[in-house]
């Protein structure tokens, strides 16, 4: 009789399984009025024990289905042990708030309380172990398959020399967020003019000004400085200009993508044996990019924790909540050109300028060159599905 009151709460929430039992008490007539009253008691006690979904927040505005985990492409021979630490990184971050505090911009990822148990029991689970990793996730999550295809990109972690004072080859400064309205608003044409020399606002000098530009479009990176010491520089805030790709200025300066590659790669080594037109490609892109220093093990996502190569993913937050483990289904190509499947578990960790939409990703392939050729040349269809807490129902 329990199991039946928790049930009907839990399938349908307290309305519904109230018209249910009245449907039920009618059938049953030596309940009688008590017994009737006693059932609605129960009822709402029964319901009170489940997880408020935050009915109040707006829907999520996805197509989704029900599919079982161990029946997701890939799935079984996924190490799923890998996405361990960036869930815990998140869970941390999400367990750190209000219990009644919604997860997300929608009600799809429910309220932090929902996420509780499935967040404890991830303390306990071993590290490497991923036959205990698999058990973990069957039990604490359900998955839901989102309806439709989208494009999922890659993006990387930038590394370069640098130095934290002007010297020698290095005179290409990183800025930190200005202080004054007026000049947080400077068009880039104008900082690179040097509207922002000689306030003290730099932290960090590059070598070329064309790292420094793929450091803005990348939003982070990794600088490597003249005693080899390493330091992280991470997103601050931007001028509150519009994002532009450099494809069509460089297409009037001539670069020829069938000729030169059509890959962050081939346009930033087009644009190191180009220094005449360079500047003038780079400013057509008005949005600038304003960093900070800090010291973590890996670039610092939107969720303010470190990114993991491999398993950390860019998504919508109008769409997708921050934290949410995400089973990814596309493809990626090798340096020589070779379509591969990725399918693999990832965690909403980060944000994007250009990440718009309900099936959309940017996948994190990690720091350096070894990066760059895969994240550089990513722009691929696919598909993913949402994990969320069992009890949720979305």
């Amino acid at each position: 009789f329990y199991m039946l009151l928790f049930v009907l709460c839990a399938s349908g929430g307290v309305v519904r399984a109230a018209r249910s039992f009245a449907s039920l008490n009618r059938r049953l007539r030596w309940i009688g009025i008590l017994a009737a009253l006693g059932t609605a008691s129960l009822l709402f006690s029964a319901c009170a024990l489940l997880p408020d979904r935050g009915a109040d927040a707006p829907p999520s505005g996805l197509t989704l289905t029900s599919v079982r985990l161990n029946r997701l492409p890939g799935w079984n021979s996924d190490d799923l042990s890998q996405a361990v630490t960036p869930l815990r990184r998140s869970c941390a971050v999400i367990m750190a708030r209000s219990a009644d505090e919604a997860v997300g911009r929608t009600r799809l990822a429910g309220r932090v309380r929902d996420w509780q148990p499935a967040c404890w029991a991830l303390d306990r689970l071993p590290d490497d172990n991923p036959r205990a990793t698999r058990r973990y996730f069957e039990r604490y999550f359900r998955a839901w398959s989102v309806a439709g295809e989208g494009r999922f990109t890659g993006y990387y972690e930038l590394a370069a020399p640098a130095s934290l004072d002007r010297q020698g080859e290095y005179d290409a400064p990183l800025y930190r967020l200005p202080p004054s309205s007026s000049d947080q608003n400077l068009t880039r044409a104008a900082i690179e003019a040097g509207a922002l020399s000689g306030k003290g606002l730099e932290i960090a000098y590059l070598n070329n000004a064309v790292d420094a530009f793929f450091l803005h479009i990348q939003g982070s990176g990794v600088l490597t400085l003249p005693d080899g010491a390493q330091v992280r520089v991470s997103y601050a805030g931007n001028n509150g200009q519009a994002f532009r790709s450099i494809q069509n200025a460089l297409g009037e300066q001539g670069y020829d993508s069938a000729v030169e590659g059509g890959r962050i790669q081939d346009w930033r080594r087009w644009l190191l044996a180009n220094p005449g037109v360079a500047t003038e490609v780079m400013n057509s892109n008005p949005r600038y990019i304003f960093f900070r220093i800090h010291q973590s093990e890996g670039p610092l996502g939107a969720q303010g924790v470190p990114l993991t190569a491999g398993r950390s993913l860019a998504v919508d937050r109008d769409f997708i909540a921050l934290g949410l483990p995400i089973w990814l289904d596309t493809h990626y190509r090798e340096p020589d050109g070779e379509r591969v499947p990725l399918r693999r578990l990832v965690i909403a960790q980060d944000t994007g300028t250009a990440i718009r939409g309900a099936v959309r990703g940017d996948f994190f392939w990690g720091s350096g060159e070894a990066a760059l050729a895969r994240a550089g040349g990513m722009s691929e269809t696919g598909r993913y599905t949402i994990l969320l807490p069992r009890w949720l129902n979305p």
